[in-house]
C-alpha cells in the first residue's frame, strides 16, 4: 500500500510558535500544517536540531545534546560524526533518547522528481543509531538511513527517503518537494486519528472525528501487510468516534492503521508492547 499526502512547511520565528520559550537558543523553526514544529539552531559550524514538538500527537523532544544535520561548509565527499541526547515525552510514557549519526555528502548531480528536475543537487546520507529508554516500556532500538537532497539557496530538502528498523521491525518513508519551498507530509490529524495510549500493553482506544454523515472503514495491519482488525460502518453521524481495541492476542511490534472516510484515506501507526 502506497500513501501519498501533501502539506506545507513554513520557516518561522521560534518566538512566534507555541513552544518558543522552551527553545530560547533556536534561530528558526519549521512549522508544519499538521501542528508540528522542528526547532533549529544555525551558526558558523552548521545546522543543529534542538527540539521537536507535535500538538497533534502530544509528543515533545527537547535535546540536551543537539543533533548536527549539516556541517558548514559541506560539499561532495565531506563527512562528520555526531552524538546527541534528548528527553522524549509521549502521552503515556517518557524516554531518554541517545543516538549517534554518521553523515556523508555522497552524491552530486541532477535530481528528477514528480514535481520537476533540479540540477546541482547535493545528496546527504545520514546513518542513525538510536536507543529510546522508556520508563514503562523498556528500551527500543532504532537504526535508519536517511537520504536528503539539497540545492543551494533552497532552505529545505528537495526530497528525502528514510529506511530502517524500529524494534527490529522495518519501516520506510519518503517525500519530495512540490515547490522549492519544501514539503511536510499531512498527518492523520486530518481526521483527528489518534490511539491512546500509544504504545500500549493490551488495550487502547482508537478515536477519530467525522465532520459529516459518512461511510467509514478502519483497517489495522501488521508490517507484513496482514490484516489483524477491521471496522466498517455506513452513515455514521458527525462527531467524535471512539473504538475500543483489544491487542492482547497480538505480538509486540508496530501496526499500521488506515482510516478511510468518504473515499479519503489517512494513515497512522500504533505500537504494542506487552
Amino acid at each position: 500500500m502506497a500513501e501519498v499526502n501533501s502539506g506545507t512547511a513554513n520557516i518561522v520565528n521560534p518566538a512566534s510558535t507555541p513552544f518558543g520559550s522552551s527553545y530560547p537558543t533556536a534561530t528558526c523553526s519549521f512549522q508544519g500544517s499538521d501542528g508540528s514544529y522542528e526547532y533549529l539552531l544555525g551558526n558558523s559550524a552548521g545546522l543543529f536540531r534542538i527540539g521537536l514538538q507535535s500538538t497533534a500527537a502530544g509528543i515533545s523532544s527537547i535535546y540536551s545534546n543537539s543533533t548536527q544535520l549539516v556541517k558548514y561548509p559541506f560539499s561532495l565527499n565531506g563527512t562528520f560524526n555526531d552524538s546527541y541526547a534528548s528527553t522524549v515525552i509521549v502521552p503515556s510514557d517518557t524516554a531518554a533518547l541517545t543516538g549517534s549519526v554518521v553523515t556523508t555528502a555522497d552524491g552530486w548531480g541532477t535530481l528528477i522528481t514528480p514535481s520537476g528536475t533540479f540540477t546541482n543537487v547535493l545528496r546527504i546520507h545520514a546513518q542513525y543509531n538510536e536507543t529510546y529508554a522508556y520508563i514503562h516500556y523498556g528500551p527500543i532500538v532504532q537504526t535508519f538511513d536517511q537520504y536528503s537532497y539539497w540545492k543551494p539557496d533552497v532552505h529545505f530538502p528537495l526530497a528525502e527517503y528514510t529506511t530502517g528498523l524500529q524494534g527490529g521491525l522495518p519501516f520506510s518513508s519518503g517525500s519530495w518537494a512540490v515547490t522549492t519551498v519544501g514539503i511536510n507530509e499531512v498527518s492523520a490529524d486530518n481526521f483527528k486519528l489518534n490511539v491512546f495510549p500509544n504504545p500500549f500493553l493490551a488495550s487502547a482506544e482508537i478515536s477519530f472525528v467525522v465532520e459529516t454523515r459518512s461511510d467509514v472503514l478502519l483497517e489495522i495491519r501488521d508490517v507484513s501487510g496482514r490484516m489483524v482488525h477491521s471496522f466498517e460502518s455506513q452513515n455514521i453521524l458527525p462527531g467524535k468516534i471512539i473504538l475500543p481495541f483489544d491487542g492482547s492476542s497480538l505480538s509486540n511490534g508496530i501496526y499500521l492503521l488506515s482510516l478511510t472516510i468518504n473515499g479519503q484515506t489517512v494513515c497512522g501507526k500504533m505500537v504494542i508492547s506487552h
